[in-house]
């Protein structure tokens, strides 16, 4: 569904909303379930359900973890350096 948005209008996203909408992410939208980020044929689901990749639904446009715009969280970019570094940190304890 598409609609005309004005210029100037100022448009605002309701982040927990839309990252537990079914449309968007499925089945399991409101449980922390990592596994769903994994590109894989078929998923365990933690009650042990198996479940093909083809029902689990992770729009990754909808995922906001750190929201978007001038309110943006203060700790992203401490967030994504501290991430860098464990990768890092791994990177150097590995042999590839």
């Amino acid at each position: 569904m598409h609609s005309f948005v004005p210029e100037e209008t100022q448009v605002s996203l309701f982040a927990y909303v839309i990252q537990r909408d079914e449309r968007f992410f499925s089945p399991l939208p409101i449980t922390f379930w990592p596994d769903r980020w994994l590109s894989q044929e078929k998923f365990i689901l933690p009650s042990g359900e198996i479940v093909p990749s083809e029902e689990v639904i992770t729009d990754r446009d909808c995922f906001i973890p750190f929201s978007q715009g001038p309110m943006v969280c203060a700790g992203k970019n401490v967030a994504l350096a501290e991430m860098r570094a464990v990768v890092c940190a791994l990177l150097q304890q590995f042999d590839f």
